[in-house]
């Protein structure tokens, strides 16, 4: 996949990051500012209230206030 996106100018990387017990939103969120990254891709995924109340929603708290414009692929 990386090279078909640099065969067309961009350039792409994944990272995996550690939370040290944050939330997820709030680890991509600062993760993101950190590199300076120009956009974000992200899964969106749904799940039941129950578990998204008790886990929080990685999807929903970026996009409640996008550090950098989001693509949601799901």
């Amino acid at each position: 996949m990386n090279a078909h996106l640099l065969h067309h100018g961009i350039r792409a990387h994944r990272d995996e990051v550690g939370s040290d017990g944050r939330s997820i939103g709030v680890t991509i969120r600062q993760h993101v500012e950190t590199i300076h990254a120009d956009l974000l891709v992200m899964g969106a995924f749904s799940h039941s209230r129950v578990l998204e109340f008790v886990l929080g929603g990685a999807t929903k708290n970026i996009l409640k206030k996008p550090p950098v414009p989001v693509i949601l692929s799901h």
